[in-house]
């Protein structure tokens, strides 16, 4: 679950698809 705040918040275009598809990405 750590690893999923890493990518997150160093990459803003992942927080794009990570808004819409929460979910999908788990």
């Amino acid at each position: 679950m750590p690893s999923q705040k890493s990518p997150t918040k160093r990459s803003p275009t992942k927080r794009s698809p990570q808004k819409g598809g929460k979910g999908a990405k788990r």
